[in-house]
């Protein structure tokens, strides 16, 4: 009787060993929470640098980056965004710097906008800004 129950025992051991040392995931890891389905994101920058406007468009995700870089002889701009989900709003972490002729101006900020006509300006006041629009 010992012995039966000694070779049932060895024997479910190995028809089962291996499936117990490796314990893969069968299911997905949860989300994290609070994160929804990205959605796209239509921004559009101006540029005011003395009596010049400059505008650019950029298009990225809720949670993604996007950089714009625009070099002429006489000015140059660089536009560097990312975005957060923060509740029904966005938080927008910018990097933008524009130079025209000798002078050059360069600013990082956090703003937290709406997701659909949200609106901000940053800058020097009576010097250079930058305006962004959610579209």
């Amino acid at each position: 009787m010992r012995t039966t129950m000694l070779l049932s025992s060895f024997t479910a051991f190995a028809l089962c060993g291996s499936a117990l040392a490796d314990p893969s995931p069968t299911a997905k890891p949860a989300a994290p929470p609070g994160a929804g389905p990205s959605q796209m994101l239509r921004l559009t920058f101006v540029v005011r640098a003395g009596p010049d406007a400059r505008t650019h468009e950029l298009a990225i995700s809720d949670t993604g980056c996007g950089t714009i870089v625009e070099k002429t002889t006489t000015y140059e701009d660089q536009i560097r965004i990312c975005s957060k989900q923060a509740g029904a709003s966005l938080l927008l972490d910018t990097d933008w710097s524009t130079r025209a002729g000798p002078t050059e101006y360069h600013t990082h900020s956090e703003l937290l906008l709406a997701r659909a006509g949200g609106t901000a300006e940053l800058g020097r006041t009576g010097g250079p800004r930058l305006g962004v629009t959610m579209r």
